[in-house]
This record gives structure tokens, C-alpha cells and sequence, in this order.
């Protein structure tokens, strides 16, 4: 062997080039640690340094440790089971497995996600339960993938008590369905775990019994990123008063989601904060429902956006993040009061933000005045990076929506009232790459808006823009007349962006299977110009509207030919 392979950073170089790669050539690395000494080392801590599941780590264990079980978990499925099967476990039986975690940085999941992702719904489950599975009796059943039994954490909670498991690990994500005590985790709880993650997670875990064990833990003093928020229920997943002061005492938190409920009084959230709360904190993100029904209000919506507006409020007197995103889910429909009311709320953080991401996804209710320009004055001051209004019912032009380019310089996503059936289509066609134009931000640039049915093109093509990712026409009534030639000027102006178009009310399923063949189409034939189809859908239309010469169809027909 080559003397510069005794020297660990140039294998440990080669590997992580290695590990670039796909990953299938991840076996070169495997190669590279099997041929001496001196590469094995350098080469297995890349090879280990990070693992989208846990799986490979916990089938270190012996097989007297651990076993593999197939079996029927739902009605026509089998699914394979990781389960420990030794209790309890001793030093010789975790030498292989404790030999390896201590090189893994990175865990992107504790089981496979794509197991649970086949769970059928409560319908589904039910009609199986009563009248069996449809797949037929000579068919074996599907294998949807495997997964690891919770009681393999409690397992290694039981072996290495308050000792991490896992002693270099700094990324973990906590997405298991069932893994509902916190506590199993704590030998996951490394002294340098800078990132915690309980999004993408459905399991109902409480965040009371999650941050009582954070505040125990070793990560207490080294955490940077937490992310407090699941599909689990509410009352589960909110932030009290005890909960935000452990938070609040967090030395190096400089990144925070967490769930914001509209049944608590957020008042009373902040009451035990300690001295010199977040000392560290940079980035906020609040996300609330307005599907959970405040205790004693039956305007739902409302309320949610009034309780969103204090925490904002009540937040921001004890700390200023620079950064705040907020984003408000659900189905319910909201008073436009209540979101101008947020907005003043928002409007006090002039000159304490430098970034602000809104998305609102709450319906307005019918018979609302549209919103204007003029409503939208509380936050023109503020940094706004995305705004994402929905469900709201907006009447603007495309020289309001300019003026609004012009005061967000930085605006990577524009949407407004295009999922609303009364919006006003004010904003023409043509000039949407005007608007594309203005929007300057180096990122990538969404845009969803209202167009005009049958508003004038350009005779010049515009230069194509590539920087825009999608473009959503949302319920813009395009008949089929213009939806080709409409197709086509997206397809040239924006190569790169997705077009979005859902139709107005009760035409959905047409316009949309339309859309998407006129989308393909054009993609298909770039070189065919938007003119050529306006003066072919002139022709059609004169064609359609002239007489027949003496009253015959096929007198008809020749005119059309």
C-alpha cells in the first residue's frame, strides 16, 4: 500500500468524494476500509457518518439480539418487524453496535417512512376488516417494508440509561409512529447535538413530556435548531407557560418551530420566563390550525388569527427574532378583519424583522369586501420575503401588484386570492413576465395570481426566465379559445416553472385535464408561436359564426376545411 494512505485525512478525503456519489458506489468505500489498517478507520467514519434510518445501526446487534418478523399488519399486508428479543442486554451484545455509533453524526429517521406511508386509512381499514382484502385469494399478500418495534428503543434505553448511545451524533429527527415517551430517547440525547426534529412525525407525542426531558438532557447546553411540531393533536403539541420557559432558557436555540394553539390564553404563556430569555434565538417559525376550535368562540377563525396576533405580540416583548415565518392551516373560513388585524400586529415589528414569511391558507368567508392595496399598507414597510394570501378574496391590478414588487425588493413568492372563486381577474396575461421581471431575488421565484381571460400578447416574444419555479393561474377562467395560446406564452416565458391551473367553479376537472394536454403540447412544440394559434382560433370562430351557402352541412363543412 501507498505510504500516503497512512495518512487519515487523505482516505477520509477520498471517502467523502466516495460518498458524493450515489449510492450504490458507497461499496467503494466499504473496499477502501477492508484493504489495511490505516484506511479502515478514516473510511468507516464516512462511510457512517450519516443515516437516512436507523435500521443499519440496530441490525449491529447479534442475531440472538435482534430478530426480523414477517407478519400481517393489516388486511391483505405483511410487514417486517425489527423487535429485540433479549432482555436485558449485556456488554458483549452491544460491543459491534456501540463500535459504529460512535461514528454516526446524522439520523434522518428512526424507521422507514415509506412503510408507514402504505398505512391504509380508518375507512380503508375498516372495509378490510369487514369484507377482506381485494387483491385475489391466489395472490400472496403485499409486503409493504419493514419497521422497528418501539420496544427496541426501550431496549437501549434500559441498557444505556442517562449514557448517550450515540456520543458524536448532532442531527437526529424523531419521526416514529409509535414511539410515544421522549424518554426512550435520551441515549440519543449526545452532548453535541446541535438539531432536533419532531416535524414530519405522527406520532402523538406530548411536547410537555418532550421538553421535560430536553431540560435534562445533555444537549440542553449545545442545541441550535428545535422543531416542535407534528400532526398530532393540539393539545399535545402546544407550547405552555412551563414548556416556553425551559425554551426561553436554551443558551445556543437559534432556530424554533413550534405550534401555536388557539385555545390557550398566550397572555399567561410567557408568565415564568427566565432572565435574558433566547439569548440566542435568530429564526421563529409559528404555525397554528384554524380546523382546533377555540374553547367558548364559535368563530373559529377568527379567534386563531387573534391568538396568533398575541403570541406574536406577547413573543416579541421579551425577544426579537430576526427572522419570523408564520403560516396558518385548516379549512375553515376566515372575516378579513380578523387577517387585517394580524397584519397590524405584524406591523409593530417594523424595524425588529429582516425577514418575514406569511402564508395563509384560510378561506375568506363569502359576501367579504376584496382586499386592496390599501389593506395590505400595514406590512408594505416590512422585509417580506413570501406571502402566500390564498384563500383571501383580492381585487388588484397589475400595477398594484408592481407596487407591491417595488416595496418588497426581495419578494421570492407572490401569491394572492388565486384560490378564491371572487377574485377579481384584473391582472392581464402579458404581464406576468413584467412581473416576473421586477421580482429581483436571487432565489427562485413563485407566483400565484388571477389572470385575465382574453387579454392581448405581445408581438415581441419576451426573453424566456428561467429563475421563476412555478407559476399558479389558480381559478382564472381561461376558456378553451385561450388556453393554448395562453399555454404557450407560459411555456416560453417560464422554461423552468410549474403552470398551475385549477378553473373556476364547477369546471375544475375540465379545465385542468385541458391545461395540462395544452401544457404538454406546447412543451412538446416550442417553435409554434402564440399568434399563430390567436389567428387560428380567429379563423375557428369565423368559420363557426358563417352561414352555410345554401343551408346544407356539408356545404358547412367545406367552409371549415
Amino acid at each position: 500500500m501507498h505510504q500516503f494512505f497512512e495518512i487519515p485525512e487523505i482516505t477520509q478525503r477520498i471517502a467523502e468524494r466516495l460518498a458524493l456519489l450515489p449510492s450504490a458506489r458507497k461499496s467503494w468505500i466499504l473496499s477502501m476500509a477492508k484493504t489495511c489498517k490505516a484506511t479502515y478507520e478514516p473510511s468507516m467514519d464516512v462511510l457512517w457518518r450519516e443515516l437516512a434510518i436507523f435500521t443499519p445501526l440496530l441490525r449491529c446487534l447479534p442475531p440472538t439480539v435482534l430478530k426480523y418478523r414477517i407478519a400481517e399488519c393489516w388486511p391483505g399486508a405483511r410487514m417486517g418487524t425489527w423487535e429485540i428479543v433479549k432482555d436485558p442486554l449485556s456488554e458483549s451484545d452491544m460491543a459491534r453496535f456501540k463500535h459504529h455509533a460512535r461514528r454516526v453524526h446524522i439520523i434522518r429517521s428512526l424507521t422507514p417512512q415509506a412503510t408507514l406511508a402504505k398505512r391504509p386509512d380508518s375507512s380503508e381499514y375498516v372495509s378490510r376488516l369487514v369484507w377482506g382484502s381485494r387483491r385475489p385469494p391466489w395472490e400472496a399478500p403485499e409486503f409493504v417494508g419493514a419497521y422497528i418495534a418501539p420496544e427496541c428503543f426501550e431496549a437501549l434505553e434500559s441498557f444505556f440509561k442517562s449514557t448517550p448511545a450515540l456520543p458524536a451524533l448532532r442531527e437526529l429527527t424523531c419521526d416514529h409512529p409509535d414511539l410515544d415517551e421522549p424518554r426512550h430517547l435520551a441515549p440519543f440525547m449526545s452532548p453535541v447535538l446541535s438539531t432536533l426534529t419532531y416535524d414530519r412525525s405522527e406520532a402523538h407525542f406530548s411536547v410537555k413530556d418532550a421538553v421535560a426531558e430536553l431540560n435534562q438532557a445533555q444537549c440542553k447546553n449545545s442545541l441550535t435548531k428545535l422543531v416542535l411540531d407534528t400532526r398530532g393533536p393540539s393539545e399535545s403539541i402546544a407550547v405552555g407557560n412551563r414548556e416556553m420557559a425551559v425554551l426561553a432558557s436554551l443558551p445556543r436555540l437559534q432556530w424554533l418551530r413550534c405550534f401555536v394553539d388557539p385555545q390557550l390564553d398566550h397572555t399567561q404563556t410567557f408568565q415564568h420566563i427566565p432572565e435574558n430569555p433566547f439569548p440566542s434565538l435568530y429564526t421563529l417559525i409559528l404555525r397554528t390550525d384554524d380546523d382546533v376550535r377555540p374553547i367558548g368562540n364559535d368563530n373559529t377563525s377568527d379567534a386563531t388569527y387573534d391568538a396568533l396576533a398575541t403570541f406574536i405580540r406577547c413573543f416579541y416583548a421579551i425577544c426579537a427574532p430576526k427572522r419570523l415565518m408564520i403560516s396558518v392551516y385548516g379549512h375553515m373560513q376566515v372575516s378579513h378583519a380578523a387577517v387585517l388585524s394580524l397584519f397590524d400586529a405584524l406591523a409593530e415589528l417594523h424595524g425588529r424583522v429582516s425577514s418575514l414569511c406569511i402564508s395563509l391558507y384560510s378561506g375568506a368567508r363569502a359576501g367579504q369586501p376584496p382586499l386592496t392595496l390599501a389593506d395590505l399598507a400595514p406590512i408594505l414597510p416590512l422585509p417580506v420575503r413570501d406571502i402566500e394570501l390564498l384563500g383571501l378574496i383580492m381585487d388588484i391590478g397589475l400595477d398594484d401588484v408592481l407596487a407591491l414588487v417595488g416595496a418588497w425588493p426581495r419578494v421570492r413568492c407572490l401569491a394572492l386570492g388565486h384560490a378564491h372563486h371572487e377574485t377579481a381577474p384584473r391582472v392581464p396575461l402579458a404581464g406576468l413576465p413584467q412581473l416576473a421581471q421586477a421580482m429581483t431575488s436571487l432565489e427562485p421565484v413563485q407566483i400565484g395570481l388571477v389572470v385575465e381571460n382574453d387579454s392581448p400578447l405581445p408581438a415581441t416574444p419576451p426573453a424566456p426566465m428561467f429563475h421563476v419555479t412555478e407559476v399558479n393561474l389558480g381559478v382564472s377562467h381561461i376558456t378553451g379559445r385561450n388556453l393554448r395560446r395562453a399555454a404557450a406564452f407560459l411555456v416560453h416565458c417560464f422554461p423552468n416553472a410549474e403552470l398551475v391551473l385549477y378553473g373556476p367553479r364547477g369546471m375544475e376537472r375540465d379545465t385542468q385535464w385541458g391545461w395540462e394536454n395544452a401544457v404538454k403540447t406546447a412543451k412538446r412544440t416550442p417553435q409554434t408561436s402564440w399568434h399563430d394559434m390567436e389567428s387560428e382560433s380567429e379563423d375557428e370562430a369565423e368559420d363557426e359564426t358563417a352561414p352555410p351557402s345554401d343551408g346544407s352541412a356539408e356545404d358547412a363543412r367545406a367552409i371549415r376545411e
